[in-house]
């Protein structure tokens, strides 16, 4: 679970005990910033937690971690570093973010030249599903939207299979990022506002118009991903897997292993995100993993 109540300052216990660090995210105009992450970044060791609606955090660092530095990032605004040691020293903590400058290019929009529409992304299902945030701190899921015409378009639609496990109605959040890199990688976040997305329909495709945002699909593509949020005890859950009993949280979205390259990734509190690829999948099958979803782009 990543969300604890009511926190509004800091905390920190010496003396070889793990230190809790407790606090707020909020804005210039001190108003609350929800949904935000507090991160120590490590490739093995990595940690973290997600704020609440209320931007409240709390999580325990090990001793041995003071001299590292907490990665605070929240949707629309400027990420913030904080030694942990100046913790100690600031209290009750809050934590002021920036507002974000966002340079967006100018879209030129030709109806007479449009081709129509394409569905990209992944749409045939397998029995496989996968979802929650119990895993190592799991707080999103996305999937890699290639470009295979090659030519600049608009994002128009976006579906997410959500499967009847889990707790199919709760809400999540719904990111947008630029396709950067070779061999690529997700970049900087092209939908700049917080949109939630609650489905309607278990066991089955729940679609988000998302053509009001005027989202350009670029040449390299782009990545859509859920982000876990928590917004209410009753979304809480659990799931038992051999002699293990997670404390999950959240709709579980259906997957497939029908598609021969690899275009999920999984972010992860702390490490970032990570190419969701399992050479060794179960029943023997030889494809990767990949998350149920798929967008539609005019062209």
């Amino acid at each position: 679970m990543l969300i604890w109540p009511l926190l509004l300052t800091a905390c920190v216990q010496l003396f070889g005990q793990p230190i809790m660090i407790r606090g707020q995210l909020v804005d210039t105009r001190g108003t609350p910033i929800p949904f935000g992450t507090v991160e120590i970044r490590h490739p093995d060791h990595g940690t973290g937690v997600a704020a609440n609606e209320s931007g409240e955090f709390a999580f325990s660092v090990p001793p041995e971690r003071t001299a590292d530095t907490l990665l605070i990032s929240a949707l629309g605004f400027d990420p913030k570093k904080i030694p942990i040691r100046e913790v100690v020293r600031n209290k009750p903590l809050k934590i002021v973010l920036a507002a974000r400058v966002f340079e967006m290019e100018e879209v030129v929009v030709r109806p007479s030249a449009s081709k129509g529409t394409m569905e990209l992304g992944h749409s045939r299902m397998t029995p496989e599903i996968y979802g929650g945030m119990h895993a190592e701190q799991l707080t999103q899921i996305g999937v890699w939207m290639d470009n295979p015409a090659g030519q600049s378009g608009m994002l128009q639609t976006i579906s997410f299979f959500i499967t009847r496990s889990g707790k199919p109605r709760s809400p999540f959040r719904v990111r947008i990022y630029a396709a950067e890199g070779d061999p690529v990688t997700v970049g900087e976040d092209m939908l700049t506002e917080s949109l939630i997305f609650e489905p309607a329909k278990k066991g089955a495709w729940n679609t988000l118009d998302v053509s009001g945002y005027r989202i350009p699909f670029p040449e390299k593509g782009l990545f859509v991903a859920i982000e876990y949020i928590y917004t209410k005890k009753k979304f809480e859950y659990k799931t038992v897997i051999g002699d293990h009993i997670y404390a999950d949280y959240g709709v579980v979205l259906g997957c497939t292993w029908e598609y021969a390259i690899p275009r999920s990734y999984l972010n992860y509190l702390g490490k970032g995100w990570k190419l969701w690829y399992d050479p060794g999948t179960p029943f023997g099958l030889p494809n990767p993993r990949n998350a149920l979803i798929k967008i539609t782009v005019s062209y």
